[in-house]
């Protein structure tokens, strides 16, 4: 399914190499830089860093992918040209479709003395999960988003372009969902307990939460990166009736996550009084190495509002029962 041209020139006033790829489908899925990338016991190389010599000779590559996939990233109708004169690479042109959306990236990357990379790039309506599962093995979240920003880093290792990384985002996520986040069926069984409390909350409430998804609101915001640290800077997400505040960093040098989140709630529930209304508050973290990050949640004053709860329940619905 792929389709490759080659022109070269020896002419020693303009010498030049040009390389043309046409393409149906590609699967780069035979690269291992995934894997590179996630183990935190791969490091970053802190070899130097080899370019071929282009001062004397210009080179071009222009090629177009109808399917492009890398595991779970996949692009179409993608355009990909560049070229490079006196030792810098252009991106003349890398646009294309992604999920539902389109992206464009521009940016010069300069190889000889100090190599310094500049990109700015405009993603929309991109599915933000397969971003995440790819990257980080983040797994329960999907949305679609928008993101525009740059990334600028310099160095003659990959380490230390990694860690001189600095860029700029703005974002707008839509239609966001969180898996293994069941805040509304536990609101739901929170308010039919009353009724037949013997069927609700029978077993860990660490497993009940992950039996469903939250829906939030749109929201939008900044993020950015500074030495090869993502900064998460308080990214509040809603629904009715719910508020979450989420913070935390990405160390993209050594290779580990760690993200703190803190959910408020409201749910009602019967009592003598009637109908009433209590506050809950979940705090949830992410950590770990890139291969392997933790959940974990922290349910105790949940916890403790449905027990005494069901005790109530039940001993009215055993007095009933008699």
């Amino acid at each position: 399914d792929i389709n490759t041209s080659f022109l070269i020139s020896l002419n020693d006033s303009e010498p030049f190499l040009n390389i043309n790829i046409d393409a149906n489908k590609a699967d780069l899925a035979l690269f291992n830089y995934s894997d590179g990338y996630q183990n935190k016991n791969s490091s970053w190389s802190k070899e130097l860093i080899l370019f071929p010599n282009f001062e004397n000779m210009d080179f071009n590559l222009t090629s177009k992918f109808k399917h492009l996939k890398y595991h779970e990233l996949a692009v179409k109708d993608t355009i990909f040209n560049l070229s490079v004169k006196n030792n810098i690479l252009k991106l003349e042109e890398v646009s294309g479709k992604i999920d539902e959306g389109s992206f464009k990236i521009d940016g010069n990357f300069i190889m000889d003395g100090l190599p310094q990379l500049i990109l700015t790039y405009n993603f929309e309506r991109f599915n933000i999960g397969n971003f995440l599962a790819f990257f980080f093995n983040i797994d329960n979240i999907n949305a679609l988003s928008n993101v525009a920003g740059n990334l600028q880093t310099y160095g003659n290792t990959p380490h230390i372009m990694i860690k001189q990384i600095k860029s700029k985002n703005k974002y707008y996520v839509a239609n966001l969902t969180v898996d293994k986040l069941a805040i509304p069926k536990i609101i739901q069984d929170v308010a039919d307990m009353s009724v037949d409390p013997k069927s609700k909350f029978n077993q860990p409430l660490s497993e009940e939460i992950r039996l469903g998804s939250t829906n939030f609101n749109s929201t939008n915001g900044e993020l950015n990166i500074v030495n090869g640290i993502v900064l998460i800077n308080n990214i509040k997400l809603s629904m009715p009736g719910l508020e979450a505040a989420t913070a935390g960093k990405i160390d993209l040098v050594n290779k580990l996550i760690k993200i703190n989140s803190i959910i408020k709630f409201v749910a009602q529930y019967q009592s003598r009084k009637g109908i009433e209304k209590t506050a809950l508050t979940l705090t949830h973290s992410l950590e770990g190495d890139f291969d392997k990050v933790t959940g974990k949640y922290d349910l105790f004053q949940i916890n403790s509002f449905i027990n005494n709860l069901k005790s109530l329940y039940m001993k009215v619905y055993n007095r009933l029962d008699k």
